[in-house]
């Protein structure tokens, strides 16, 4: 082991959206793809950037509803898409995320939205973890395989050549309150 001395070079980005549902992560993560192939080809036309867009979609088709806008503050263009139903296994996540790197390639961007469902949603590592307590064994070593399959899909995620784009989901918290009416001020 030794240290040795290093040049600048460029790397691809990776970048992570949270918010609560409704909050425009989408959009942003459109919009911040756009700027970011901009910044690296600047040539190419509206069209061009966003073929270099692969788009992951774990939301029920929502980011469609973005393609080829011009009533936005920003005119957007067709984005290459895919859609991932239930279950939410982290394979499929994967498979896409390979599938979109090979694509686009490097300079292009990949944009899942919404990595949470890999997690938390019907079929994601966190139910099934919770289906195997139930099934029974003991609730911290039912971790191990789970954990294994999150760290690869990490590794898949951070891996590629092209820049990456996540979007997860922020838990919203409602909190009740009593209003005590004190008359006019």
């Amino acid at each position: 082991m030794a240290f040795i001395k290093v040049d600048r070079s460029a790397v691809p980005a990776r970048v992570s959206l949270s918010g609560p549902t409704h909050s425009g992560k989408t959009l942003t993560a459109l919009y911040l793809a756009e700027g970011m192939i901009r910044a690296n080809f600047p040539e190419l036309t509206l069209e061009q950037i966003y073929d270099k867009i692969a788009f992951i979609d774990t939301e029920r088709g929502r980011a469609k509803f973005y393609a080829n806008r011009d009533d936005l503050p920003f005119k957007t263009a067709s984005f290459n898409y895919l859609e991932i139903e239930a279950p939410y296994l982290a394979t499929k996540f994967m498979d896409a995320v390979t599938m979109a790197d090979s694509l686009v390639g490097p300079g292009g961007v990949i944009i899942v939205d919404s990595l949470s469902h890999a997690w938390n949603y019907e079929g994601g590592i966190l139910d099934r973890k919770n289906q195997k307590d139930l099934s029974g064994g003991n609730s911290y070593t039912n971790w191990a395989p789970f954990t294994s399959e999150h760290n690869k899909l990490m590794s898949v995620v951070l891996s590629t050549q092209a820049n990456t784009i996540v979007t997860m989901r922020s838990k919203m918290e409602y909190v009740r309150t009593q209003i005590k009416y004190l008359g006019y001020c």
